[in-house]
């Protein structure tokens, strides 16, 4: 199956791939199963082709859960998502007030509840007054 060089693609591969590989996973256990029970009865030959079965399927299963398929090949889907995909949001003090404006009662408790936690950590620590007053002259030269 062809997957867009998308992110959506990316997504898509990576789920039908998953249930891929652990179908051959699934299948190398069972091909192990066999070779213990045709090593038991004496059936070398059988058990050898057992054991190279459960290789193969070894082999299959690591290839998809590589994701290194087209058109994402050689780094594969999940590199690709994990780097062109996921965007993190820029968060701007609008985004922030808006936020808060919009709260429900009970995050704004919550949030109150936060900030006086805060607060009371740092009542009897240190008082820095070169930094507070720093910090409060740079609120003074808001325009």
């Amino acid at each position: 199956m062809a997957y867009p060089f998308t992110c959506a693609g990316a997504l898509t591969q990576m789920q039908m791939h998953t249930v891929f590989m652990f179908s051959q996973a699934d299948d190398a256990i069972t091909d192990e199963q066999y070779a213990h029970t045709h090593w038991n009865l004496n059936q070398d030959h059988a058990a050898i082709e057992d054991i190279l079965k459960a290789l193969h399927h070894i082999v299959s299963s690591l290839k998809y859960g590589s994701f290194s398929y087209a058109p994402f090949y050689p780094y594969g889907a999940l590199h690709y998502y994990l780097t062109t995909c996921l965007d993190e949001p820029e968060i701007d003090m609008d985004m922030i007030l808006d936020a808060m404006v919009g709260a429900t009662p009970e995050q704004v408790m919550y949030f109150i509840g936060l900030a006086d936690a805060y607060r009371q950590s740092v009542w009897n620590k240190p008082f820095d007054k070169e930094f507070f007053a720093a910090l409060a002259r740079g609120f003074a030269l808001w325009p």
